[in-house]
């Protein structure tokens, strides 16, 4: 399935940001990691949250603020506001002809998370690696701030995501 020029530009937009945002390997990693630590349970988090973080992530992604993000697992697409079962791990098995079993007047998140994949010749990251279950507790926080102090299902730190890890390796 093509995908419209707005989708092609959402999606590569989203993975050059996040590319650069969300890479705990960059070099700027340290300065947003620093700048977490000190906005963290002051009220300045509540103001980024409420002024840049919110805005930006209902406007791109329908945002429902998780507070534990999986978008870099589904091409940039939320699994929690896009998927009425919040799948991370893939399609629920339910859907027909690209389209949602719960809302079938909606296209599948998964279905066009692969149409953007495909798009870019990078359907191969559908299948790597699993993908924790969501972090409830983090619910109505700062995903952002939650990435970087190493809160949320990314850290190694991370029970869950420790043991999901460890499944995935032994089994890829």
């Amino acid at each position: 399935m093509p995908i419209s020029r707005l989708e092609r530009w959402r999606y590569r937009a989203l993975k050059h940001a996040h590319a650069i945002l969300f890479d705990k390997q960059h070099p700027v990693a340290p300065l947003f990691r620093n700048t977490a630590r000190r906005l963290d349970g002051h009220w300045k988090s509540r103001l980024l949250t409420d002024l840049i973080e919110d805005p930006i992530k209902q406007v791109l992604l329908e945002c429902l603020r998780c507070g534990d993000c999986g978008i870099q697992h589904l091409a940039f697409l939320c699994p929690e506001s896009q998927c009425p079962k919040h799948t991370r791990n893939g399609a629920c098995g339910g859907s027909r002809d690209g389209r949602c079993e719960v809302y079938p007047e909606r296209r599948c998140v998964w279905f066009r998370a692969h149409a953007r994949l495909a798009d870019d010749g990078a359907t191969d990251q559908i299948v790597k690696g699993c993908v924790p279950p969501r972090m409830w507790e983090l619910n109505q926080t700062s995903a952002w701030l939650n990435f970087h102090l190493g809160r949320d299902h990314q850290s190694a730190s991370n029970e869950i995501a420790q043991r999901c890890g460890a499944s995935c390796r032994l089994t890829f």
